[in-house]
């Protein structure tokens, strides 16, 4: 039994490219291991496992009964209106993932190496912060961005543990979950979706429509997004993070060969 090995990348989510996007949520698709989990209803669907796409046949509105039924229920008909929902989604809340990548750039500045050397220097005067204390730390490091960055090696104490608990609010984003909760509209017009959603509902809620193509008539999907697993990370996790980012390192470099792309950021 061979593991696959993925062709899903986290810079290509976030870069908000047409063509490098389409090819993250592809790969996630392909194999989604346990970044990608698709519910219906509460239910869990297993993506690739057991007819899977049979699962979505209704949500999406195609025709069974049509004579194209054996084409509709083919996997790369179900792929790529995955493809385009979540596609068409994640530009909508382009906002958000501008805002997540720039805080998971500019909190982990230092890498792992860099955090893993403060953290030995200052491993007996660390704890894990309170909320308060996050708060001037999140406060500190709003000020720190606007002027240069002083290097790690002339920072004094209280700098090295700010850097320290800034990786740990990176590793908090790069964890956390983003859930797209996807409903079906009774709204058949486009016009008057746009018109009225702001007298209906108190909060934003943004459409997506797609075309049958059965029978030409669009569907409409009203959505939300939310980011969840937001809970800080320990301290003590430091060196957990450092031995898996070696291990990482050292997969990436057995298949080095295997790897048709290379990162691009």
């Amino acid at each position: 039994f061979k593991k696959l090995l993925s062709k899903y990348c986290p810079l290509d989510l976030f870069s908000l490219d047409d063509v490098r996007l389409k090819r993250a949520i592809e790969g996630l698709i392909a194999c989604p291991n346990n970044n990608l989990k698709l519910f219906i209803q509460g239910i869990q669907i297993h993506i690739g496992q057991d007819d899977w796409p049979t699962q979505l046949y209704e949500f999406f509105n195609l025709n069974r009964s049509s004579t194209d039924f054996k084409i509709q229920h083919q996997n790369d008909d179900i792929t790529n209106l995955l493809v385009m929902l979540l596609t068409h989604a994640i530009f909508e809340e382009q906002i958000l993932f501008k805002r997540l990548k720039h805080l998971q750039k500019t909190l982990d500045e230092l890498d792992i190496e860099g955090i893993y050397k403060l953290f030995l220097k200052q491993q007996s005067n660390l704890h894990d912060p309170t909320i308060d204390e996050w708060q001037l730390i999140v406060k500190e490091y709003k000020q720190r961005i606007k002027v240069p960055s002083v290097s790690h090696l002339s920072m004094n104490d209280i700098q090295m543990r700010q850097r320290i608990y800034e990786f740990l609010l990176s590793t908090t984003l790069k964890d956390c979950s983003i859930i797209f909760t996807f409903q079906k509209s009774c709204f058949n017009d486009e016009t008057k979706v746009s018109h009225e959603t702001s007298n209906i509902f108190k909060e934003k809620i943004k459409f997506i429509s797609f075309s049958n193509d059965s029978n030409d008539d669009k569907i409409y999907l009203k959505y939300q997004v939310n980011v969840i697993d937001l809970d800080p990370k320990p301290v003590t996790k430091i060196p957990y993070y450092y031995e898996l980012d070696a291990i990482i390192v050292n997969n990436y470099i057995k298949y080095e060969n295997d790897v048709t792309k290379r990162c691009i950021e």
